[in-house]
């Protein structure tokens, strides 16, 4: 049954594998972290969500 008195909240997040100033920018490793990793712990962590979805055109990402 769906309560409807919580909203369903979804964050949806793009990550194109393709860049052309900085090819791979969303796998490069920042502080031994791809930085797409931070923007996914961002969102799950802020507990805003209710489900966090990556769309991306990448097996690597």
């Amino acid at each position: 049954m769906v309560d409807y008195k919580t909203p369903t909240v979804v964050a949806l997040i793009p990550a194109r594998a393709g860049s052309k100033r900085v090819p791979g920018k969303n796998i490069r490793r920042l502080k031994g972290h791809p930085l797409i990793a931070y923007t996914i712990a961002a969102a799950t962590q802020s507990q805003v969500f209710s489900a966090v979805i990556v769309s991306t055109d990448s097996e690597e990402v």
